[in-house]
């Protein structure tokens, strides 16, 4: 019985920790341009490094992220989030193959320091079954680690466009939340039958 237990509960945290075998790509030199006019934020990067549970691959091909955004007042601090009702893309391909494309769902970009010009963005998106690394990534993802820095002040997303070079950003696996629910489910159920018996 309590070996059961013991069994149902390492399952069950196993669960929650899934992940897929990539656990992340990162994007080098990533050019990025805001129009203020119509909210169209774009990322073009090249590279690509593919970091799996077991080592570590290099990919040469170009990433390219597009979304609308829209200013969210915030006092001194440039804020901006995704459109609502506006979906983005993201796409990582080398021209003939599709490794990783995705619609981006969530999206916020943020001046980390008051007129310093720093930005920094987090996202999120699902992955296109199509994408040639799927079933290593998974069905979901984020997007962290965007920074750069505008090449002048930015005091909201209303009146300032900017270009810029040399930023990168990461996307990441995250476990999907009917596999996490299922797996559970599983040794909850393992274990009901353990007690019954």
């Amino acid at each position: 019985m309590k070996k059961t237990l013991e069994i149902c509960l390492i399952l069950i945290a196993a669960s929650t920790t899934y992940a897929a075998t990539i656990q992340s790509i990162t994007a080098n030199n990533a050019v990025t341009n805001f129009n203020h006019t119509n909210g169209l934020f774009e990322m073009t990067g090249t590279g690509g490094l593919v970091i799996y549970e077991s080592g570590n691959v290099a990919l040469s091909g170009t990433f390219t992220l597009n979304l609308f955004l829209q200013n969210v007042p915030a006092g001194t601090t440039a804020t901006a989030n995704l459109k609502p009702s506006t979906t983005g893309s993201f796409a990582f391909t080398d021209g003939s193959t599709n490794y990783l494309s995705g619609t981006i769902t969530s999206f916020n970009i943020v001046e980390v320091f008051n007129g310093g010009g720093m930005l920094a963005g987090i996202g999120a998106f699902t992955v296109s079954p199509g994408s040639s690394l799927v079933t290593d990534f998974g069905s979901i993802g984020d997007i962290v680690n965007i920074t750069f820095f505008v090449p002048s002040g930015i005091d909201d997303f209303t009146s300032t466009s900017f270009t810029t070079a040399a930023s990168n950003f990461t996307v990441n696996s995250i476990p999907e939340p009917a596999t996490i629910a299922m797996l559970s489910l599983g040794a909850l159920s393992v274990f009901r039958k353990r007690i019954a018996k």
